[in-house]
């Protein structure tokens, strides 16, 4: 596990230029819609059509059919989910994972496998290496890796295509200045998607860096450890919570920069996770509860339910391919008895209204929602 420590971030050699220039929030006007759940799907209900669903013996579920597809694994039968342990391509039609072989307690190998909507794997015998991270699909034919990330001295980054079997490394230089520094030390990066900006983390700050040039594009202050933070799946946009959890930044490639106040939102809570649509317009984000922000129109929606014992937890949401629906994670508590159950919410962002999904158990929440080819 990375830690971070006070050692200081190496200067790139182009001069820091600190980009784009902050732009004060527009009056934020908060809606409040308090959701009614309902305890089934209406019927008539059309939702977008594969879940992948579980951490052990993982499968596909056709919604419509309800038809079981299990996914391939040939280490252990749970599927990595760590920060980079699977991806959704940007249409969503293919699911990449990293299959984990185990010796002991550790992992000897971490094997990449894709997979389509359709339950049919990707030959994938051209491709050797056994130990890698997912850094995220680049486009709908590329996959950017991070190979032996334990190590900074023997790690690389590339871009592979996995239809062709075409490779590009694109590692970037500025990396190793972390080893001259300490040897021991590796210091927390979470790439985009598609490797080509990076947030790094060291020194209580995290800087924003172009990942060919190391030119520090942004910098924010007050992070002990990797910052909530999420990219959108075309890599433009990155949303990113700092000091000490009071601002919310939304940086694009274009030179927009939004910043938003824990303050405006009437609560002493911080900003907890932030998640992007599948098409990058509508971001959801936890502060004193969970807000759907749509960057079209501006407008911020505080989502509350009706039934007030029921929370959500902070597990990742899901976003329909459609980005009509989120499927969330959450617990009802029982007034009559220290029982608590679990299931998923789905709410409809165009009807707003909530329903419950049943899940087997906590191992087997949904992963992610894909579209059929």
């Amino acid at each position: 596990m990375p830690i971070v420590t006070n050692t200081s971030i190496p200067s790139p050699t182009q001069e820091i230029v600190y980009t784009p220039t902050l732009q004060s929030t527009p009056t934020i006007v908060i809606e409040e819609k308090c959701i009614k759940i309902e305890d089934q799907v209406l019927s008539d209900l059309q939702l977008p059509r594969v879940w992948v669903i579980g951490e052990a013996n993982p499968y596909l579920e056709d919604i419509e059919t309800g038809k079981k597809i299990g996914i391939p694994l040939k280490g252990t039968n749970v599927l990595s989910s760590d920060f980079e342990g699977y991806a959704v391509s940007p249409n969503r039609e293919w699911f990449a994972y990293i299959d984990q072989y185990i010796d002991g307690v550790e992992a000897n190998k971490r094997i990449l496998r894709i997979i389509n909507s359709s339950g049919e794997s990707l030959p994938m015998d051209f491709w050797s290496e056994n130990f890698q991270w997912i850094i995220g699909w680049a486009d709908n034919e590329h996959i950017a890796l991070e190979l032996n990330k334990t190590s900074i001295t023997h790690q690389k980054i590339v871009i592979l295509n996995p239809f062709s079997g075409d490779y590009k490394d694109i590692t970037p230089t500025w990396i190793k200045d972390f080893h001259d520094l300490d040897p021991y030390w590796i210091p927390q990066i979470h790439y985009s998607p598609d490797a080509s900006r990076a947030v790094v983390v060291a020194d209580r700050k995290f800087e924003l860096r172009d990942v060919q040039t190391g030119k520090i594009l942004f910098r924010g202050k007050n992070v002990d450890t990797l910052p909530d933070l999420d990219w959108s799946s075309d890599s433009l946009e990155l949303a990113i919570v700092e000091n000490a959890w009071k601002h919310l930044y939304i940086i694009g490639k274009d030179e927009y920069l939004l910043k938003l106040e824990s303050q405006s939102f009437d609560t002493s809570a911080g900003f907890y996770g932030v998640w992007w649509s599948t098409n990058g317009q509508k971001l959801l984000f936890g502060v004193g509860g969970l807000h759907f922000f749509d960057l079209e129109s501006g407008k911020i929606t505080n989502l509350c339910f009706d039934d007030k014992s029921i929370w959500t937890r902070d597990i990742k949401p899901l976003w329909s391919p459609d980005n009509r629906f989120i499927v969330i994670s959450a617990i009802q508590h029982h007034s009559v008895s220290p029982e608590r159950s679990s299931f998923n919410l789905i709410v409809d962002f165009k009807e707003m209204r909530a329903y419950k999904l049943p899940i087997k158990s906590i191992h087997y929440e949904r992963l992610a929602w894909l579209a059929l080819p």
